[in-house]
């Protein structure tokens, strides 16, 4: 595991490119891939341009020493994905009686300051068949599985598959609703967060790269009793 963090670390400084690691995908509180690469990102000055999925085994680790890993992970600028669908199906499965839920510390990385995203690494495969790369279905999970669910919560929630999603992959600086933004867009029927999560809405226009990629109307006639 060792090793295989610094190869990726070496091969991103001799590259110049960002690093993402499927990190502790894990229910396993014997797994610490996720410690060793905060100390080595740190070590070798990669700080902000490293994001790691999944995290899972953070979840399984007793306070104290979770508590330390979260906080060498928001000293070394790591953003982390959260993938709930995927870890609820898979994580926990040899527990009985309290089922774990496999996701890892959203909150507690949250309340740390680190970058936390959530998404869908699986689209109908083996590992997850139900998967539909729905970044709002992927937001109704994770505001369930890491209770979530108050309004300034919801926010985050939102931000967790839009902006924060964004900053990991470097194009912050070109994402949003601004003039000038690149022009990637999914209107949703939704008055505000609260009802797009809760309500799951069509998604009623894709725009990619400034372009109308598809649409979607929904008709509902009321019949009289």
């Amino acid at each position: 595991m060792r090793r295989h963090v610094d190869f990726c670390l070496d091969l991103a400084r001799r590259r110049d490119a960002d690093v993402h690691v499927l990190a502790d995908d894990s229910d396993d509180p014997a797994q610490r891939s996720l410690e060793y690469l905060a100390q080595r990102t740190v070590e070798v000055g990669w700080e902000g341009r490293v994001t790691v999925s999944h995290a899972g085994a953070l979840a399984a680790y007793d306070e104290p020493h979770a508590r330390h890993v979260v906080g060498l992970v928001a000293a070394a600028g790591i953003s982390v994905c959260t993938n709930p669908q995927i870890s609820l199906l898979l994580q926990g499965r040899d527990d009985r009686g309290c089922v774990r839920r496999g996701t890892t510390r959203v909150r507690e990385l949250l309340d740390a300051g680190v970058n936390v995203l959530a998404g869908q690494d699986d689209v109908d495969d083996p590992y997850y068949p139900l998967g539909r790369a729905d970044q709002l279905e992927v937001a109704s999970f994770v505001a369930h599985v890491c209770q979530l669910a108050w309004p300034d919560e919801l926010e985050t929630v939102m931000d967790m598959v839009t902006v924060n999603a964004a900053r990991a992959m470097g194009v912050a600086d070109e994402y949003g609703l601004e003039p000038g933004d690149r022009a990637d867009i999914v209107v949703v029927g939704a008055p505000d967060v609260r009802t797009a999560v809760a309500e799951q809405p069509p998604r009623r226009y894709v725009i990619s790269h400034g372009r109308l990629a598809c649409e979607a109307r929904v008709q509902r006639t009321r019949h009289p009793r």
